[in-house]
């Protein structure tokens, strides 16, 4: 949101709304399984985390992003290298089945907003290199088709499970409660 209000890029536009999506499905996972979110997710307050590191990524993006479109791009790719990482590891940590089904489709999201941001990044004439997913599994993803179903897994064993939102499978896109 704070990128595409500085350089109103369709990408950072539809990538916002699609977040906000996903924000609604962690809400409504976490009023499911009784999971006390931090009053800035339930308030929606953008830019505030409890988590001091978090915050400082967060300053630190947003600093960075504001000074040049490429910038900006260069730093939605890294958020969605960092979002894929951390939702494998939260993947790993635990066995409740509609976390990981929750956990998987935003793994699904972020691959294809990654692939966005690479691809507007090449209409800049630049080529970016990946900052923390390994670079075979990177080029895995940003040249794999974007689909309208659910990729999930990990490390390239994706399976698409239907039409996405709207479409005859979409259970596997939304939550199902």
């Amino acid at each position: 949101i704070t990128l595409n209000e500085k350089w109103e890029r369709n990408v950072f536009q539809n990538i916002s709304g699609s977040e906000e999506h996903h924000l609604s499905m962690v809400r409504q996972m976490a009023e499911n399984n009784s999971i006390v979110l931090p009053s800035s997710i339930t308030e929606n307050i953008r830019g505030e985390f409890v988590d001091p590191t978090l915050q400082q990524l967060y300053h630190e993006l947003t600093t960075k992003g504001g000074l040049s479109l490429v910038n900006a791009l260069e730093v939605g790719a890294k958020i969605e290298e960092l979002d894929i990482s951390d939702l494998q590891a939260s993947i790993s940590e635990t066995d409740n089945t509609d976390l990981i089904q929750l956990y998987s489709n935003l793994i699904s999201a972020s691959k294809r907003h990654l692939r966005a941001f690479t691809n507007n990044l090449k209409q800049q004439g630049i080529a970016y290199e990946p900052l923390i997913l390994e670079t075979d599994y990177f080029n895995q993803i940003v040249t794999s088709p974007n689909t309208k179903g659910c990729e999930s897994g990990s490390h390239g064993n994706e399976v698409s499970c239907g039409q996405g939102k709207g479409g005859a499978n979409k259970g596997c896109c939304q939550s199902n409660r």
